[in-house]
């Protein structure tokens, strides 16, 4: 197994680039049984004694899993080795494609694809990434178009109007893609892998693999509830900022001393997601929900569906470097929350209540999933005391329809450490988004995203 693992890493070359490489253990069986197995305690044992970058381990979760694998998974966990392993909820994650169709045996036999996206092994023709949607963006270009005198109901309407067109526009997008691949790229070798191409003698490209989805990623959903709910707050609510005001300081990027106040009070004064606050979460849930019902509604060239989750890869870095100042007081270019966690430093209640606002969200059962990020700091789960701990907190995670769940165990300290003198931290692992990667080969932008996530303790 082991090395198989160091065979695995040869195409890294010790850098920070995700090659999609994923192995998932445990879980169950198409008959429902418990499919915990040697293997599964070998693959984990090799990943933490190679401390790799690849391959990405993924264990799946469930009510009947063995006491003795959940605690091998936790002890893993403990050793704070970037991520390992990711942590999929078979319950929540298989009611999920049940409720977009999949039968029963198929939907216990779900792994991970790519990053962390849900797929069937061996009958999927799946592009996790090709369409997508950036909320946050989305709700800029609203409010751009609005009257002064728009109502909170017509504005919340207006935007969720602009959602579902830019969810039509992303299928669009994803479609020409499909069709362009039919068209100049076929692939018969893996064709042959994978089942119902030589059954339907057609190429997984025209739709021979028995299940054809394209993947439909929501990205920067936390943003968009934290920016809904101050709006409504200030706006509408406290009734002392209008909407052109709004408006012109997003425009300056909160220049100026009165700009900064204003920008200070949106972050810090108003509902913020990860903290088991009604007031934002449920608006969180709202826009979830009609990202959700707008995708699946969609066909591809192939006979699919769009399979809609929320996530957010480099983008929450990379894609909104572009962006202006946005209502949750966040400044333009300034990186955003990844996937479903919070926005770093606005999450006071503890991981608690990050998992229940999250809950809000993974309870609508997006079909491909999502994943759900915790820094914890490396004293939190020291010792039989932290083991404890950190079992009860998987346990909470999965009762609250969490879908996948990954760690960084580390704290700032050592991250700065590392900046500062990167050659002594050579081999220091972390979490990115859906895979590991040596700290000190990442960007300074994506150092600090890492860097800035909420630590918590327990």
């Amino acid at each position: 197994v082991e090395c198989l693992f160091i065979k695995l890493n040869e195409e890294i070359d010790l850098s920070s680039t995700d090659d999609c490489l994923r192995i998932m253990l445990s879980g169950q069986t198409p008959d429902g049984e418990d499919a915990t197995n040697e293997l599964s305690y070998l693959c984990l044992d090799a990943s933490v004694r190679l401390r790799l970058p690849s391959p990405k381990v993924g264990v799946r979760l469930h009510k009947a899993t063995p006491p003795a694998f959940f605690q091998r998974v936790v002890a893993t966990v403990q050793l704070g080795i970037a991520g390992l392993p990711e942590i999929y909820n078979d319950e929540s994650v298989i009611a999920g494609l049940l409720a977009f169709g999949f039968p029963l045996r198929d939907a216990l036999d779900y792994c991970h694809d790519g990053c962390s996206e849900i797929t069937i092994g061996g009958k999927c023709d799946f592009y996790p990434t090709w369409s997508g949607v950036r909320h946050l963006r989305v709700l800029a270009e609203t409010l751009a178009e609005l009257p002064s005198d728009v109502s909170w109901p017509d504005l919340l309407a207006a935007y969720e109007g602009a959602l579902r067109r830019a969810v039509r526009a992303a299928v669009e997008r994803g479609n020409a893609r499909d069709r362009g691949l039919a068209a100049i790229s076929p692939a018969p070798f893996m064709s042959a892998t994978l089942e119902g191409c030589v059954e339907r003698a057609l190429d997984k490209t025209w739709g021979g693999t028995i299940y054809n989805m394209t993947g439909l990623l929501g990205s920067e959903l936390v943003n968009t509830a934290n920016a809904l709910a101050a709006i409504r707050q200030v706006v509408y609510e406290d009734g002392d900022i209008s909407l052109d005001r709004l408006r012109d300081a997003l425009a300056s990027n909160f220049a100026g001393l009165e700009g900064e106040r204003l920008r200070l009070r949106l972050r810090n004064l108003c509902p913020k997601f990860g903290n088991d606050d009604p007031r934002v979460d449920d608006l969180a849930a709202r826009v979830a929900k009609v990202f959700i019902e707008e995708g699946q509604k969609h066909e591809n060239p192939r006979g699919g569906r769009f399979f809609p989750g929320f996530f957010d890869f480099a983008g929450y870095v990379t894609q909104v470097r572009s962006l202006g100042a946005t209502p949750d007081g966040r400044r333009a270019g300034e990186s955003v929350a990844g996937h479903l966690a919070p926005v770093g430093g606005t999450d006071r209640n503890g991981v608690t209540a990050n998992i229940q606002s999250m809950s809000r969200v993974t309870s609508l059962h997006p079909p491909m999933g999502t994943m759900f990020d915790v820094k914890l700091h490396p004293t939190a789960v020291r010792g039989a005391t932290g083991a404890e701990k950190l079992g009860g907190l998987i346990r909470a995670f999965m009762d609250l329809d969490g879908k996948a769940l990954q760690f960084n165990v580390v704290d700032a300290a050592t991250l700065r450490a590392a900046q500062q003198n990167p050659e002594a931290y050579s081999d220091l692992l972390v979490r990115v988004w859906g895979f590991s990667a040596y700290f000190v080969e990442l960007s300074q932008d994506f150092q600090e995203h890492i860097i800035n996530r909420t630590e918590h303790g327990m």
